[in-house]
């Protein structure tokens, strides 16, 4: 399949989205770690909470590493294309 430029740019948009909301999740797990720690009826409540959205974060990690496995380019921190366009373009017009 030729990566076209407007895919190139779907893709980095999708993994920013997928970064971001794995950051999101990560902050909110470790909030609801610390009022675990707490103790109390509360902190025993939010057992099932942790584990709901500890696997929906993970969900989506496994998404992002299988983009990563299909697109490897995309998990590199240069700014190089994903691909070659073929018309002589130095890089993508699309900042990662």
């Amino acid at each position: 399949m030729k990566i076209t430029k407007e895919i190139e740019y779907r893709l980095l948009n999708h993994k920013s989205r997928l970064e971001t909301i794995i950051r999101d999740y990560s902050l909110k797990l470790e909030e609801i770690d610390q009022e675990m720690d707490k103790g109390g009826e509360t902190g025993l409540g939010l057992r099932s909470t942790y584990e709901r959205f500890l696997g929906i974060k993970n969900a989506y990690q496994d998404s992002l590493n299988s983009l990563y496995q299909e697109f490897p380019s995309l998990n590199s921190k240069d700014k190089s294309p994903i691909r070659d366009y073929g018309d002589n373009s130095p890089q993508s017009p699309y900042p990662i």
